[in-house]
């Protein structure tokens, strides 16, 4: 009888834990410039590099402070247009980080002529899109629930047969 009590309490407070243990937020980061993939891009045949700056509604955003640097020196600055879009000529050929608000994209810049086939004409920076910003992995949330639901009907049995065996009649 006492071991029944005792595997209750256990029982219970294991479920009483797994309450009190919050569930891991879902989160969605952006992809940081250091481990992110380098994007090939061509600049035009003037010698011009070219990008678009979209915010996370899909849409272009203008008037945003774009920066240009190579190994943390800035090289270039500019402002998109109405449509989002940005031009910047005199860049030489090389790795670039592009940051726009606070986006930053990797790219390495071609000439035209050395370009890959695979190279992008223009660079396209879009804010990440972050869903279930402070959501929950329901997976998690149903795995804590079943085990609580688990711990609360085994202790309800044990308390139903302690009570109904017939060795504590009133």
């Amino acid at each position: 009888m006492r071991t029944k009590s005792v595997l209750s309490q256990a029982i219970v407070w294991t479920a009483a834990v797994g309450l009190i243990i919050p569930s891991t937020p879902l989160t969605v980061q952006a992809a940081q410039a250091s481990g992110a993939i380098i994007r090939d891009v061509a600049m035009s045949t003037e010698g011009v590099f070219q990008g678009q700056f979209i915010g996370q509604d899909g849409q272009p955003v203008s008037a945003a402070q774009v920066v240009i640097a190579s190994d943390e020196a800035v090289v270039a600055e500019t402002v998109t247009d109405a449509e989002g879009q940005f031009q910047v000529a005199g860049l030489q050929p090389g790795v670039y980080e592009i940051t726009a608000g606070d986006t930053t994209l990797p790219v390495r810049v071609w000439t035209n002529e050395a370009a890959p086939p695979t190279a992008a004409a223009a660079a396209l920076i879009s804010q990440p899109v972050v869903r279930a910003q402070y959501g929950y992995d329901y997976g998690t949330m149903g795995v804590v629930f079943g085990l609580v639901g688990i711990g609360l009907g085994t202790a309800a049995l044990i308390e139903l047969d302690d009570c109904c065996d017939g060795s504590n009649s009133p």
